[in-house]
């Protein structure tokens, strides 16, 4: 009873202002670090969104530096593809202005005109009537051919034909071998240009070639076929023989001489 009798006594001892500092500061504390705590707790689940947040933005970040890495290797590419397309595009209509100074387009002529022979003989003897060119005498046609296939819509409309001139050098020497491609065709031996300076014929299998006077009167030789051919002659033995060959060849039945 006395130490509870004290102890009620204790408690009616006033505070003293230090006693009562002591006790604000201590509670302050105590409700500081209760919100700390708190707080703590609340902020850590975003705190973790957060730092995802900046992980996932470094991410993004370095993807959009590799896309724009990327696109700017595509658009050097697609100027490299353009400048290539530019010049491939240039090449193409180089060559075809080279090669429309050789083309012709004849067209009009009937499908189907020319029966069963090349339209490259159809032609050349088409244009020696048209032009009424004296026997033996026949333009020189690389190639000829119809454009694109035959259906029945342009069989009222005929394809157009485009044949391919030899130029003034192939001309000049071709007309040397003349004299050679005159008697294969007075012997209806078939040869054909297998270059603008070289042709061809076959023989028992195999394959001959010539390309000047010398190499086609070996020729001739091989097919034996008799001839009165010197073998170096000049613009005149030359335009001599033509005119001794060409009468014996005969327009509508051999075709055009190439």
């Amino acid at each position: 009873m006395a130490a509870a009798t004290r102890v009620s006594q204790d408690d009616d001892i006033p505070l003293t202002r230090q006693d009562f500092m002591d006790a604000f500061h201590a509670l302050e504390d105590n409700i500081a670090e209760r919100i700390q705590t708190a707080v703590q707790k609340a902020i850590q689940p975003l705190s973790n969104d957060l730092k995802a947040i900046t992980e996932t933005l470094s991410e993004v970040a370095q993807a959009a530096e590799s896309a724009l890495e990327a696109a700017t290797t595509t658009q050097e590419d697609i100027k490299s593809l353009q400048q290539a397309e530019e010049w491939s595009r240039s090449k193409i209509m180089l060559l075809e202005n080279k090669l429309r100074d050789h083309n012709v387009k004849f067209r009009g002529l009937p499908e189907k005109s020319e029966g069963e022979s090349q339209v490259k003989n159809f032609l050349a003897t088409w244009l020696s009537t048209e032009l009424s060119l004296e026997d033996g005498v026949a333009p020189l046609i690389d190639s000829a051919y119809r454009m694109g296939p035959l259906t029945k819509r342009n069989e009222k409309t005929p394809r157009d034909i485009i044949a391919t001139i030899p130029d003034s050098r192939t001309r000049e020497h071709r007309k040397n071998l003349k004299p050679i491609t005159l008697k294969l065709l007075d012997n209806n031996v078939r040869f054909r240009w297998i270059s603008p300076n070289e042709f061809m014929t076959e023989h028992q299998g195999q394959r001959l070639f010539a390309h000047d006077i010398s190499s086609g009167i070996k020729l001739l030789d091989t097919l034996g076929i008799r001839h009165a051919i010197p073998t170096s002659m000049g613009e005149d033995d030359i335009e001599a023989q033509t005119r001794k060959l060409a009468p014996r060849w005969s327009r509508p039945t051999r075709g055009a001489p190439p």
